[in-house]
């Protein structure tokens, strides 16, 4: 009985080591399979349905089927035809030749069988009117045909159409606008009746007469005597008047024809004043002024002045001697010394501060006599700004006044600024030395920077004898401030890996040169000019043959100026391989099972550690059973020898 359970223990380990050698013989073959299989990285044609290639005849679903030699020139239209050497591609739909045609409206940007034109008609706009409007210069209006003489300037907009996206240009002139003035020899109505003036004119009513200084053409003066009947000074203000008293005059006007009373003028120093005339109304011989300077009006500063008086007799004749002055000079105003005793800054602001932050200040105002509270005026750039008083409202001989720029009343623009701080004594004695101020420059608000370097590797003729891979470098800079911190880049320098041929660099955007290695980019306005949130991108071109692919390191470093708050440097880096397929190149397949040996070898490892587990198990389960057989064994021939 034991015998016959031995020999089935031993069948099944044998079945369960058939089918251990099973499994692992047909991993390890899937796995050599796996591993010599030819290299893919992307799908074949016939997995993915090949390259859709728009040529003469309609779409070809497989690029590799149609017979390209009859056509000079195939046009792809879902990607790159790498197997169809003929087959190339400008545009698939109108936006992709915004940046390679310039349209004029009402045409726009429009892709054609791949290749880019301008259509004005059925070119994929929607609406079908241009929404752009160019704007004319200032001084400028929009003119068409004849209309558009001397001074003529375009205007142009850019756009996008909508839904599409297809670029256009929309132009139009524009006229300088003349504005009509006295004096530029053209009769304006209804505002002008002559022009220029002193030239021959006709009045209204038909008499010669010659144009005025306004282009009006005045009635002729009637020649006439102002007599000046009677006139004289009954109150003339002295040669020499203390500060601020008030000063009294009075005149009497005359003409032996009469006095016209609506026409008679007083002026100080050039400016009317108000007087009193008596009588107030009516044109007799002799008219009274009488009024007072140094009152309601305003005080007179010290110096000279001039008191004048003109009238026209009733005939219209006026001039000397239907005129009178007087000349006064007003003392020196009284001194009241504002001696600032104790006056001193606590806290007086940063001669430099960075954009945006407090500004805290606090100035102590002080006068022997004491500080009239109320007059205490803090202003910033001219414009009043609130503050702290200590006291609050009491006449001390110090008086503290304390605030904070850059508050609740708004951020300061970068900039110089001009806190003045001024108060009188409570004698009204005001000016130096009850002044004080302190000029603040605000810095600029500094940019933020972030540059990306980005490279693209493409093959030319590849799977050839001599396949050419085509590297393209995208460097980014963008200010990403989000404020108002706008920032310039003075320059960009990239440092090519020492393989690269110089002779191999093309395509460097933005004139950017190349030497000894280097390629440099020394930026000017407005390419150097960065508004918060916008982005650059410079470009170039590498060409590497077979005979150089490898590992290329590439390093870029940009300089933000200094002035702009940020003097750090930009630095980013990219590592990209060179290499395209060689035919009888031995290469692994990048999309295959496993990439490297590496991981081969784990696996390998893994499969034959679970093979000598399952064998170890096996064989002590079966000793185990064979030892569990025999003490049953020896038990039972105990029972029966005792027996």
């Amino acid at each position: 009985m034991a015998n016959i359970r031995v020999s089935a223990s031993k069948k099944a380990t044998v079945i369960i080591l058939l089918l251990l050698f099973l499994v692992v013989g047909g991993t390890g073959g899937y796995l050599l399979w796996r591993v010599n299989q030819e290299k893919t990285v992307a799908p074949t044609d016939s997995e993915a349905g090949g390259d859709i290639c728009c040529c003469p005849g309609g779409n070809i679903q497989n690029c590799d089927d149609y017979p390209w030699s009859e056509y000079d020139e195939c046009i792809c239209t879902n990607g790159w035809c790498p197997t169809v050497p003929h087959c190339s591609q400008q545009c698939v739909k109108g936006s992709d030749c915004n940046s390679q045609t310039n349209c004029e409206w009402p045409a726009v940007a429009y892709c054609a069988m791949g290749k880019c034109e301008c259509k004005s008609s059925n070119n994929g706009c929607n609406p079908d009117y241009s929404p752009c409007n160019p704007t004319c210069p200032s001084g400028y209006s929009p003119c068409t045909g004849t209309g558009c003489t001397g001074d003529v300037k375009n205007a142009s907009c850019t756009a996008n159409c909508d839904g599409c996206g297809n670029k256009y240009t929309r132009t139009i002139k524009c006229n300088k606008v003349i504005t009509p003035t006295c004096g530029d020899g053209t009769v304006n109505q209804p505002s002008e009746k002559c022009d220029p003036p002193d030239s021959p004119c006709t009045t209204a009513t038909g008499k010669s007469s010659t144009c005025s200084f306004t282009c009006t053409c005045p009635e002729p003066i009637v020649i006439n005597k102002c007599d000046a009947l009677n006139a004289k000074w009954v109150t003339k203000p002295a040669t020499t008047i203390p500060y601020g008293q008030l000063i009294p005059f009075e005149y009497v006007t005359g003409d032996t024809d009469g006095v016209q009373n609506e026409n008679i003028i007083v002026k100080i120093d050039g400016n009317s004043t108000s007087v009193t005339k008596i009588p107030a109304t009516g044109n007799p011989t002799n008219i009274t002024v009488k009024g007072s300077l140094n009152g309601s009006e305003g005080v007179l500063s010290p110096g000279t002045h001039k008191l004048e008086i003109s009238w026209n007799d009733t005939k219209g004749a006026g001039g000397v001697p239907c005129y009178a002055y007087a000349s006064f000079t007003v003392g020196a105003a009284p001194v009241n010394t504002c001696d600032a005793q104790g006056a001193k800054w606590v806290t007086q602001p940063s001669s430099r501060v960075e954009f945006g932050k407090p500004i805290p200040f606090e100035y102590i105002t002080g006068d022997t006599d004491g500080v009239q509270n109320v007059n205490i005026i803090v202003k910033l750039d001219g414009t009043s700004v609130p503050v702290t008083k200590i006291p609050a409202t009491d006449n001390a001989p110090n008086i503290t006044v304390k605030g904070t720029l850059n508050g609740s009343e708004g951020v300061l623009s970068p900039g110089n600024h001009k806190l003045e701080i001024s108060w009188n004594d409570i004698k009204g004695a005001g000016g130096v030395p009850c002044y004080a101020y302190s000029m603040i420059t605000v810095l600029p608000e500094n940019p933020e920077w972030d540059i990306e370097k980005k490279a693209l590797q493409t093959c030319v003729n590849d799977w050839t004898e001599n396949p050419t891979s085509n590297l393209t470098y995208t460097v980014t800079i963008t200010n990403t401030n989000t404020g108002s911190g706008a920032g310039t880049i003075t320059s960009i320098l990239d440092t090519l890996d020492p393989k690269v041929d110089s002779t191999k660099v093309t395509n460097i955007s933005n004139g950017g040169v190349i030497q000894n290695g280097v390629i440099t980019w020394n930026l000017t306005s407005p390419l150097s000019d960065f508004d918060p949130g916008e982005s650059k991108s410079f470009t170039y071109s590498i060409s590497v043959n077979k005979e150089s692919f490898g590992i290329y390191e590439n390093t870029v470093v940009a300089t933000p100026d200094i002035s702009s708050g940020d003097s750090s440097n930009l630095e980013a880096s990219v590592n990209i391989e060179a290499r395209c397929n060689v035919p009888g190149e031995p290469v692994q397949p990048d999309t295959g099972l496993f990439d490297d040996s590496k991981n081969i070898v784990i696996l390998g490892a893994a499969l034959l550690f679970a093979g000598l587990g399952w064998s170890w198990i096996t064989d002590s389960f079966g000793t185990m059973k064979q030892k569990i057989s025999y003490e049953s064994k020896a038990r039972f021939e105990k029972r029966v020898s005792k027996r």
